[in-house]
C-alpha cells in the first residue's frame, strides 16, 4: 500500500480503495453486526462535521470513555478528522479521577459509550457537553445516532502536521492521581508502521480487540494495526461470549499482556501436567502436533501470530 503520515489518511485510503470491506465487527445481543470501510466511514463524517459546527478553537481537547467496542474508533476517527486531539478516559476509573481528567486536559466534549455503572461516573463528567450512544444507554446531552441522523458529511478534510499533537493518553492512576502522556501523529503512524514491518503481517488481516483501547497499547498495536493494514477488528459481547466470539473470529494476530498468558496456561494445564509438558514440546515431531492442538483449546486454532 502507498505510504501515508497519519492514522486517518491511512483510513481514507481503504474508505476509497476497498469501501466494502469490513472493518468494525460488533457483538451485540447475541448477534454480529459488521460495518464496512465505507458504512463505518458515513457516521465518521457526519459526526465530524457536527463537531466542526460546534466551532470549537483549533485543537481542542475532546474526551472520550468507553470499553472497547466499534464506537470507540469511530469516535476517535470523527475526533482525527475534525482537526481536535482526543482524551481517552479508562472506562474502570471513578467519577472523582474521570473529573480530574477533564478537568487538567480542558476537554471541550466528552463522548460516553459502552460502559458500566454509567450513572455513577457521571457525577464526574462536569459542565461539558456529553454525547452518548443511545443502543448502550449512555445518551445525554446528545447522542450518536441523532448527530448521524441530523448532519451532512464532512467531505473537505484537512490533516494536521505530523507534528502535532495527536492524543493525551492518561495513565490509570495507580500510582497517584493520573498523568497526561503527550502522543503526536508521526509518534502513532511510526510506532504502528515500525511494529507491523517487523511482523510482516498482511494487508487485511483480521483482529480481536479486548484490551483497553484507552492504553496505548492496544491503541497502537490493535486500532492503529488495523487501520494501517485495512484490517477488520470484533469485539467481544461480553466476558461470557469472549472464547466463542474468540473462536469465532480466527484473528490473524492475537494482542495480549502476560496476565492474560498466564490463564491460558492455567487452562493448558488443566489437562496436562507441566513436567510431561515440557517432555513433549521437547520431542520435534510431537512438538508441532501438540502446538497445533493447544491452539484449538485457546480457541485459536489456525495459523496465527501471537505477540
Amino acid at each position: 500500500m502507498a505510504e501515508y503520515n497519519s492514522p486517518l489518511q491511512d483510513f481514507l485510503h481503504w474508505e476509497k480503495t476497498c469501501p466494502e470491506k469490513d472493518f468494525l465487527r460488533q457483538y451485540f445481543n447475541g448477534n454480529l453486526e459488521v460495518l464496512s470501510y465505507a458504512q463505518s466511514g458515513d457516521q465518521i463524517r457526519r459526526v465530524a462535521r457536527a463537531i466542526v459546527d460546534k466551532k470549537l478553537p483549533p485543537k481542542s481537547k475532546i474526551a472520550l470513555m468507553s470499553n472497547n467496542c466499534a464506537h470507540w474508533i469511530m469516535i476517535d476517527l470523527a475526533i482525527m478528522m475534525s482537526g481536535h486531539i482526543s482524551v481517552p478516559i479508562y472506562p474502570s476509573l471513578h467519577a472523582d479521577s474521570i473529573k480530574l481528567i477533564l478537568e487538567h486536559s480542558e476537554s471541550k466534549i466528552l463522548f460516553t459509550g459502552k460502559l458500566d455503572n454509567y450513572e455513577e461516573k457521571k457525577n464526574g463528567f462536569l459542565n461539558i457537553p456529553v454525547i452518548g450512544i443511545e443502543k448502550y444507554g449512555t445518551k445525554n446531552t446528545e447522542s450518536w445516532e441523532s448527530l448521524v441522523d441530523q448532519n451532512e458529511r464532512l467531505e473537505n478534510i484537512s490533516f494536521n502536521d505530523t507534528d502535532d499533537l495527536l492524543t493525551i493518553i492518561y495513565t490509570s492512576g495507580t500510582t497517584g492521581n493520573p498523568k497526561g502522556v503527550m502522543h503526536s501523529i508521526a509518534n502513532f503512524s511510526n510506532g504502528a508502521r515500525n511494529l507491523f514491518h517487523d511482523l510482516k503481517v498482511p494487508d487485511h488481516p483480521r483482529f480481536f480487540s479486548y484490551l483497553s483501547l484507552a492504553h496505548i497499547a492496544e491503541r497502537i498495536g490493535l486500532e492503529n494495526g488495523t487501520i494501517l493494514k485495512g484490517g477488520s477488528v470484533t469485539f467481544p459481547e461480553s466476558l461470557d461470549t469472549f472464547a466463542s466470539n474468540l473462536e469465532e473470529t480466527q484473528p490473524d494476530l492475537f494482542f495480549a499482556v502476560p496476565r492474560i498468558w498466564a490463564k491460558f496456561q492455567e487452562k493448558i494445564l488443566e489437562g496436562i501436567p507441566q513436567k510431561k509438558l515440557n517432555i513433549l514440546l521437547n520431542i520435534p515431531i510431537l512438538n508441532s502436533v501438540l502446538k497445533k492442538k493447544l491452539k484449538v483449546k485457546l480457541e485459536l486454532s489456525m495459523e496465527k501470530k501471537i505477540v
